[in-house]
């Protein structure tokens, strides 16, 4: 039987074989650092969180790129171990004292309790959010993407609109995310939250 984000999780239920997406990842990295420089949007003097980094994927190609001040946080004890034994600066809980320049949260928000993301939000200290979320096309319904109704780990089937609200709410403005491994889809919310 599957315990919630095990080894079996992320080697079936949305994916072939999690542990073979790392190039995808670096590619995601590589693309999201250079778009930084352009628009100056990401102080290397503070620290990078992974919110919900999984076995570090995203992680490891950051600091391949010499971005030295940067975690991971993950709830899956499986996941941390993995990364751990890659040598990669994964833990259980967020920095709280901690002012972050940028966090990254692909695929993580929906997973949460809406109690637990409203509690993230108020405690987390940052300038920049970096966000992929499933979403649905109207309220009220299920995701438009048969591979995120898949998963019986999602909890939070809100539309574009919705977690645009959320996070306007939160002091923070968003924008549209799309490069080429990081885009806008019907199903899929990419995008980029600033404080304002």
């Amino acid at each position: 039987m599957m315990k919630k984000f095990d080894k079996e999780y992320f080697e079936s239920v949305n994916y072939v074989d999690y542990l073979s997406r790392s190039d995808r990842y670096d590619k995601t990295a590589q693309e999201l650092l250079e778009f930084f420089d352009k628009i100056e949007i990401f102080d290397k003097n503070k620290y990078a969180l992974d919110f919900g980094c999984a076995v570090g994927h995203l992680l490891n190609a950051l600091i391949k790129r010499n971005v030295t001040r940067v975690y991971g946080v993950d709830i899956s004890d499986w996941a941390i171990e993995y990364a751990r034994e890659q040598d990669l600066p994964v833990a259980k809980e967020v920095r709280w004292d901690l002012h972050h320049s940028i966090v990254f949260a692909l695929d993580v928000f929906e997973h949460m309790p809406v109690d637990k993301l409203r509690e993230f939000f108020l405690k987390i200290k940052t300038d920049v959010i970096v966000f992929r979320i499933p979403v649905c096309k109207n309220k009220g319904e299920d995701y438009v993407l048969e591979v995120s109704r898949n998963d019986p780990t999602h909890l939070i089937r809100w539309t574009k609109d919705e977690w645009k609200n959320f996070f306007n709410m939160r002091g923070y403005i968003t924008f549209n995310l799309n490069l080429y491994s990081l885009y806008n889809s019907e199903g899929v919310y990419s995008g980029i939250a600033v404080k304002i």
